[in-house]
Parts: C-alpha cells; structure tokens; sequence
C-alpha cells in the first residue's frame, strides 16, 4: 500500500511540475491538462493507443527495476527491447518458411523468439560482469546503440521487402500477427496485452 501511494505521489508531483512549466511558458495548466486528459482517454481509440503505447515502457521499466533489487543498474532494457522486438519480428517474417502453420505454434515461436533475443542481449553485460568485472551501466548503455544498430541492418537486409524501396520489412503473415480488440475501434491492443491468450 505505500508503494502505491508513493507511486501516485510522485505522478501528481510530476503532474503538477509539468503544468507549472507550462504555466511558466504561457499556456494555461487548465487547458493543457485538459487536452493530455482528452487525447490519452477521450474515445475507446484514445484509450487503445494510451495502452499500446505505455506497455513497452511499463514492461521495460520492470526489466530495470527487478535487477535494480538485486543491487544491479540495467540501463540496457531499451537494447533488450530492440532486439527482442526484432527477434520476433524474423519469427514472423520467417515462421512460415520453418514450417509453422498452427495460430497457438506461431504465437508461442514469435513469442520465445522475442524473450530469447532480448535475454541473450543481457546475457552478454552479465557475462562480461561475471567473469571480467565490467561494469553493467557502461556495457548495457554502449549495447543499447550495437542494438539498434544491428535491428537496423536485419530490418535493411535481412527481412526488407524486395519489392519496396522505402526502408521497410516485408509483410508479417497474417498467422504472425495479433488481432485487436474490436472495442478499441483499431487502436492495435490485443489479447496478449491482457494476458488472454
């Protein structure tokens, strides 16, 4: 219960310094407030884009603050969740061709690609800190730029869609890719948010 508390402490605390910056900017705290409330929560759709956008901020915040228990600084979580990110999308770019035809095979093969990637990632900070006593900030925040580097060539070379020449991978099969909730008017949040597949 005190952890909630102070959760919420500190969100009004931040709420309340961002409208005084903006007060201090010229724009009314009112109207700002207003809109932020309006455009995260007006419609279903504003909800469903709200909930698509924060979980992998949530998610990867949890990915600091468990190591952060165990008396380690994971700065590296934004890496992890490229490479995880990445790792899935091959799943699905490739899942077809490795013979995986089922809904559920190619959920569960998109999804331990995606904790494979983003869990071999960190095994490599944690390797280098185990064994040659390399500091886990330095080496989690230079492998946070080799990850977005290296997603950059896979999405480039690896699964770029030949018949495009703009900067894009090919089409995930339709097998591969989530379905969201129809009450979320398009706002692409589906079973898997929830925990419901």
């Amino acid at each position: 219960m005190r952890a909630l508390i102070k959760t919420l402490l500190g969100a009004l605390l931040g709420l309340a310094i961002g409208l005084s910056v903006c007060w201090f900017a010229g724009e009314s705290p009112f109207t700002v407030l207003k809109v932020l409330l309006k455009s995260g929560f007006g419609t279903w759709y504003d909800f469903g884009m709200t909930l698509f956008y924060t979980s992998p901020l949530i998610l990867t915040g949890l990915a600091v603050s468990l190591p952060l228990k165990a008396g380690l600084f994971n700065i590296g979580a934004e890496g992890q969740l490229t490479i995880g990110a990445i790792a899935a999308a091959c799943a699905g770019a490739w899942g077809e061709q490795l013979g995986i035809h089922q809904p559920l095979a190619a959920f569960l093969f998109a999804t331990a690609a995606a904790f494979g990637g983003g869990a071999l990632w960190g095994l490599i900070p944690g390797v280098l800190k185990a064994k040659r006593g390399s500091h886990e900030v330095i080496t989690t925040i230079m492998l946070n730029f080799v990850a977005a580097g290296v997603s950059s060539y896979i999405a480039l070379y690896l699964i770029k869609d030949p018949a495009s020449s703009n900067a894009e991978t090919i089409l995930v099969p339709e097998l591969f890719q989530l379905k969201p909730f129809s009450f979320l008017d398009g706002a692409p949040v589906g079973p898997l948010f929830f925990g419901l597949i």
